[in-house]
C-alpha cells in the first residue's frame, strides 16, 4: 500500500477528534441531538482549520444508519463510504473548477430527486466564493427553499466575496485559526503514535511556522521527517524552514543598544555567511522587543521567549519610550526591504537607523516602578549572552531630567564667578556689546532679588499687597535696612556701560581689600548692573529696557518674599490707596464710550446687481453684526446665531430656535448675560423664549443671503450669451449643483 501523508491519515473522523473549534462542535452537536437541522450551512476560515472535515463529519452524522446523531458509528456502510469518498448521496463540488452557470444548472437539475442510498442528499460546495455572479443567482432560489431531503454545506476562505443574499440564507460558522500550543500538542500526539522521535523545541518551531493551520503543520512535519530521516531535531527544522537562531537577534540588539557600530558590522558579516532571509532577522528582533514591552507591564510575559533572561534584562534596562522607538524603526525597515537595492542593504540601514535615533530624554518616573536601570550591555563576539555593567546607564537610555533650579538659585550660581572674573582688561569692549552683557547680567540678578529697581513707583511693600489683590504695579526702590546695606550706592549722573563695569569692578576690588563681606559686595555689583542696564536700555533698546527693569509681580513671587516689613507700613494709607484705585477703575469703565452702531446695507430678501456685494448677515442685520463682535465662541456663539434680539431699555428679549434649548442652563445664562452686558455697556435683564423657527436670526439671514446669491448667479448664467451659444451648438447642459458663488 502506498504511503498516506499525515494530513490525510490523521484527518478527524468524528467531532471528538477535532482540534479546537469548540463553538462549532457544540452548535452542530446540539442541532443533531435535538433534530433542529437547517437546510444550508456555511463554514468559513483560513486554510487547514477543518472546514471540509467538519462538513464530511456532519454529512456522516446525517446519513449514519444508526440514526441522526452527533456521534456517528463509523462502522455502517454509509459511514465507511463517506470516509472512502464514494458515498453516492454526498456530492463534493469544487467551485473553483466549476464556476460557470451551466455547471450550477446541471447540479440543480438533480436536486429534485430523492437520495438513492442515504437519508439526505448532501451538496458540499468547497471554495464557494469562486462561483460566478450568474451561478450565485441560479443557486439562490434552491438555496432558500430546497426539498426536505437536500442539505447544502458550503465552505470558503473568503466570505467577503459571497453575495449578501447567499449569506442571509445560510447558518454561518467562522472557524478560528489554531494556536501554536494546540498545534504543538497535536503534532506531539501524531508523532507519538507514529513512533517518530522528536525534540519539543522543533515542534514549537513547526507550530509557529504553520501560522494557525493544522494541515500546514502536518505537511511541514512530513517534510521534516523526510529531511531528518525520521528523527526531528531543532537544527534540522530550523535549516528546513530557513529560520534563524534567535541568539542572532539578541547579539544584534546588544550591539544597537551598546551603540557599537563595529560589533554590529561583525555580527552582520557572520550572519550573511549563514542566512539570506533578512526579513526573518528583523522578525526575531521585533519579537524580542514585543516581549520586552509586555514584560515591562507583566513580568510573566518574558516566559514566552527562550531568551527569558535577556528579555527581562531589556525590560528592566530600557525605558518604554525606547522600546517603542526601536520597534517602530525596525518594523519600518522591514516595510522598506522590497525597495532597497538588495535585502542586505535594507537590513543594514534599518539597524543603523535604530542605532542613530534616540528618544528624547524621558522622566524615568513614567517607567513602571518595579524596574531599575542597569549598566550597558557589552557584546562579546564569542558569547551570545549579554553581560551587564551596573556602574552606568545603557547608552541611549532615558535619563531622569535634571530638575532645573529656581531662577534665583541659578542667578546666584552664575553671579558668584562673574564678580571675580571681571577685571580691568575686560572693560575694553564695544559699547553695544558691553550694554548687552551688563543687561543680561541685570536680568539674571533681577530674578535673585525681588526688590528695588531704579524706576519710579510705589514702595515695594505696598506693591506686594496690591499684587496679592490681582493688580500689577511697578515698585519704587526700597531703602535697605542698615544691617542689610552698610554702604548704599548713590548715582549722581548717567554713566556709560563701560564706566559702569569699571566702577563695579573697582568697587568690588576695594570692598574685598577692606574686608567687606561677600553679601555687601554682591549687593553693590547687582545694583550697579541694574542701573547700567536701565540706562543703556533707555538709549538703545526701549523694549529690552521694559523687559529688564520692570518687575512683573505675581502672587507666587510674593508668597516667598520677606513679609516682615508689612507691619511697619501704615495700614490706613494702604487702604486709602486701594479705595482710590477702585474709584479710578470705575470712572475709567463709566467713561468708556459705547460701541458705535455699524452702517447696515439694505436687504429686502432678494439679491440683484445693486446689492450683490452683500455676503454676510452682519452687513444687513444689527444683531448679527453685534454677535460678530462678542468675545465668545463655540456653543454660546451658536446659541446667539440662532436667536433674534429685541432690546427695550434694560430688558433684552431673546427668541431662540428650539434646536438650541438643550444648551440652556443657569450657568450658561450667567455667562451669556456677562458677555451681553459687556457688549451693551449696561446691566440687562435677559428673557429667553423658544420657538420652532426664527426667521430673523443671523443664521437664517445668512442662509437666505447664500440662497439668493445662488439664484441670482444661476439666472445670470442662464441668460448669458456664451452659455446659450454652447447649449445650442453642443447640446450642453448647465449643472446647477456645480455653480460656486464667491
Amino acid at each position: 500500500m502506498s504511503y498516506q501523508v499525515l494530513a490525510r491519515k490523521w484527518r478527524p473522523q468524528h467531532f471528538a477528534q477535532l482540534v479546537g473549534q469548540e463553538h462549532v462542535k457544540n452548535a452542530l452537536g446540539n442541532a443533531l441531538n435535538n433534530n433542529r437541522l437547517h437546510h444550508a450551512y456555511l463554514f468559513t476560515g483560513t486554510r487547514g482549520v477543518g472546514k471540509t472535515t467538519i462538513a464530511r463529519i456532519f454529512a456522516k452524522s446525517l446519513n449514519c444508519e444508526q440514526g441522526i446523531t452527533a456521534t456517528p458509528c463509523g462502522q455502517c456502510s454509509a459511514c465507511l463510504e463517506i470516509d472512502a469518498g464514494n458515498f453516492v448521496d454526498l456530492m463534493e463540488i469544487d467551485a473553483a473548477s466549476r464556476t460557470k452557470v451551466e455547471d450550477t444548472r446541471d447540479l440543480l437539475d438533480n436536486v429534485q430527486y430523492a437520495p438513492s442510498h442515504g437519508r439526505f442528499k448532501v451538496y458540499l460546495i468547497d471554495e464557494v466564493h469562486m462561483l460566478s455572479k450568474h451561478s450565485f443567482n441560479a443557486l439562490l432560489k434552491t438555496l432558500e427553499e430546497p426539498p426536505p431531503h437536500v442539505k447544502f454545506l458550503l465552505a470558503t476562505t473568503d466570505p467577503q466575496k459571497l453575495p449578501i443574499t447567499v449569506l442571509s440564507r445560510c447558518l454561518q460558522f467562522n472557524l478560528l485559526a489554531l494556536s501554536p500550543l494546540q498545534i504543538e500538542q497535536h503534532l506531539a500526539y501524531v508523532l507519538g503514535e507514529e513512533a517518530i522521535p522528536f525534540e519539543q523545541a522543533a515542534l514549537a518551531m513547526l507550530a509557529r511556522a504553520a501560522k494557525g493551520s493544522l494541515r500546514d503543520s502536518l505537511s511541514l512535519t512530513d517534510q521534516a521527517i523526510a529531511q531528518s530521516n525520521a528523527n526531528i531535531t531543532l537544527d534540522t527544522v530550523r535549516t528546513m524552514l530557513g529560520f534563524l537562531d534567535q541568539s542572532w537577534a539578541q547579539l544584534l540588539l546588544q550591539a544597537i543598544l551598546a551603540q557599537d557600530a563595529q560589533q554590529l558590522q561583525l555580527q552582520l558579516a557572520a550572519l550573511v555567511q549563514q542566512q539570506n532571509h533578512f526579513s526573518q532577522v528583523l522578525d526575531d528582533m521585533l519579537s524580542l522587543l514585543h516581549l520586552t514591552a509586555l514584560s515591562q507591564f507583566s513580568l510573566s510575559a518574558a516566559a514566552f521567549s527562550p531568551q527569558q533572561e535577556f528579555v527581562q534584562q531589556l525590560a528592566d534596562t530600557l525605558a518604554p519610550a525606547q522600546v517603542q522607538l526601536y520597534y517602530q524603526l525596525l518594523i519600518s525597515g522591514k516595510k522598506e526591504l522590497p525597495f532597497a537595492p538588495d535585502p542586505l542593504t535594507g537590513l543594514e540601514m534599518a539597524l543603523l537607523r535604530a542605532m542613530a535615533f534616540q528618544p528624547e530624554t524621558q522622566d524615568r518616573m513614567q517607567t513602571p516602578a518595579k524596574h531599575t536601570r542597569v549598566g550597558p550591555v557589552h557584546v562579546s563576539p564569542t558569547n551570545s549572552s549579554p553581560t551587564v555593567t551596573p556602574s552606568s546607564v545603557l547608552p541611549g537610555a532615558s535619563r531622569p531630567e535634571q530638575m532645573e533650579p529656581p531662577v534665583e538659585f541659578a542667578a546666584q550660581a552664575e553671579v558668584a564667578p562673574a564678580k571675580s572674573d571681571i577685571t580691568e582688561p575686560d572693560v575694553g569692549v564695544k559699547p553695544a556689546d558691553d550694554a548687552m552683557t551688563v543687561q543680561a547680567a541685570a536680568e539674571q540678578e533681577g530674578a535673585d532679588q525681588q526688590v528695588a529697581e531704579p524706576v519710579s513707583g510705589i514702595d515695594p511693600v505696598t506693591a506686594r499687597i496690591m499684587a496679592r489683590r490681582g493688580v500689577q504695579v511697578t515698585p519704587a526702590p526700597l531703602t535697605k535696612k542698615p544691617e542689610r546695606q552698610q554702604a548704599p550706592l548713590t548715582v549722581k549722573a548717567p554713566i556709560t556701560p563701560a564706566e559702569a563695569v569699571s566702577d563695579s569692578t573697582s568697587t568690588s576690588t576695594r570692598g574685598n581689600s577692606k574686608g567687606y563681606d561677600n553679601d555687601n559686595t554682591a549687593l553693590q555689583t547687582q545694583q550697579t548692573a541694574q542701573i547700567v542696564a536701565s540706562q543703556s536700555a533707555r538709549q538703545a533698546a526701549p523694549q529690552a529696557a521694559v523687559d529688564s527693569t520692570v518687575l512683573n509681580l505675581s502672587n507666587d513671587d510674593y508668597d516667598d518674599a520677606d513679609d516682615t516689613d508689612i507691619a511697619q507700613l501704615d495700614a490706613a494709607a494702604t487702604d486709602a490707596l486701594w479705595q482710590q484705585y477702585e474709584q479710578d477703575m470705575q470712572q475709567a469703565v463709566s467713561a468708556t464710550p459705547p460701541t458705535p452702531e455699524p452702517v447696515l446695507a439694505q436687504f429686502d430678501g432678494s439679491i440683484n446687481d445693486q446689492n450683490f456685494s452683500i455676503r454676510f448677515a452682519a452687513q444687513v442685520d444689527a444683531w448679527a453684526a453685534r454677535v460678530e463682535t462678542l468675545d465668545t465662541g463655540g456653543l454660546s456663539r451658536l446659541f446667539l446665531l440662532n436667536s433674534a434680539m429685541q432690546l427695550n431699555g434694560a430688558i433684552l428679549d431673546l427668541t431662540v430656535a428650539q434646536s438650541q434649548q438643550h444648551l440652556d442652563s443657569a450657568g450658561f445664562r450667567g455667562k451669556l448675560q456677562q458677555v451681553l452686558e459687556l457688549s451693551f455697556n449696561q446691566a440687562l435683564t435677559i428673557n429667553v423664549s423658544y420657538q420652532l423657527d426664527v426667521p430673523n436670526s443671523p443664521l437664517s439671514i445668512q442662509q437666505k443671503i447664500v440662497q439668493e446669491r445662488m439664484v441670482y448667479v444661476s439666472r445670470l448664467l442662464e441668460q448669458d450669451e456664451n452659455v446659450l451659444q454652447l447649449q445650442q451648438m453642443f447640446d450642453a447642459q448647465l449643472l446647477a449643483e456645480t455653480i460656486v458663488v464667491n
